[in-house]
């Protein structure tokens, strides 16, 4: 199916990819303190497209191996603060942006790191 915004065209066929959404939780470490860990909140379809311009994750003083964009359908449970893995590679969330406003799209941008 191909849906037609502007100048922007998202083929749902291209989702193919099946990524986990994940969220940092703090567990106990059992000395009264708390240590850091990631859960599997959901598993999504995505389109995964490698960036062309990535002067904005450089500008952000991130740095990074990769930079890609995640494309996949609008949902409010994913947030800059999680991230993704897909095959074995985690992607850390820059930002999260609904495309055209429209509550059905939404792209990530998203670098793996050293």
């Amino acid at each position: 199916m191909r849906l037609y915004r502007r100048d922007a065209t998202i083929e749902t066929g291209k989702m193919r990819n099946y990524i986990t959404y994940e969220e940092a939780t703090q567990a106990t470490d059992g000395e009264g303190g708390y240590t850091k860990t990631w859960a599997t909140v959901k598993q999504i379809w995505a389109q995964i497209t490698p960036m062309k311009d990535t002067r904005k994750l450089e500008a952000a003083a991130v740095k990074f191996v990769g930079a890609f964009t995640f494309r996949f359908r609008y949902d409010t449970d994913i947030q800059p603060a999680g991230r993704f893995t897909y095959e074995g590679v985690t992607y850390t969330i820059h930002s999260v942006n609904d495309i055209g406003k429209l509550h059905r799209y939404m792209d990530a941008a998203c670098y793996t790191q050293e």
